[in-house]
């Protein structure tokens, strides 16, 4: 009788452990895939440096306009650069944001995340960027 309750009960976490690989791989994925068009910008136009490298990387990565490209940075700010510590903006706080807000729409029933997305960011976006 342990053993079939046993199985019933990881059965139920079947889903939920499902979908934080799912949530990891992708918080994983996209931060990878903006760290590249930041290196890739950062070759092209190296005279553009901080919040204006960031900006140039919404657009092309995010394919966003200019409202879009405004809307993540100051998400990004009010989040993570103006509360508990005002701070400088950094690119980790930018990608984040994104993440979190592009994969949030994609998912339109979720209203949080399975997972502490910002581990992952942190983890393959340097802080120094």
């Amino acid at each position: 009788m342990k053993k079939v309750i046993d199985r019933v009960a990881s059965i139920n976490w079947l889903p939920a452990l499902f979908l934080a690989w799912k949530e990891r791989s992708y918080a994983r994925r996209a931060s990878a895939e903006m760290l590249g068009t930041y290196h890739l910008l950062s070759a092209e136009h190296p005279e553009i440096t901080g919040a204006a490298r960031y900006e140039k990387v919404l657009a092309r990565h995010g394919n966003l306009d200019p409202k879009g490209v405004r809307g993540v940075i100051w998400g990004a700010e009010q989040s993570f650069a103006r509360w508990p510590v005002d701070r400088d903006l950094l690119f980790q706080d930018v990608v984040l944001y994104y993440v979190i807000d592009k994969y949030l729409k994609s998912a339109k029933s979720r209203r949080t995340t399975q997972i502490h997305m910002e581990e992952i960011v942190r983890s393959v976006v340097p802080a120094n960027l």
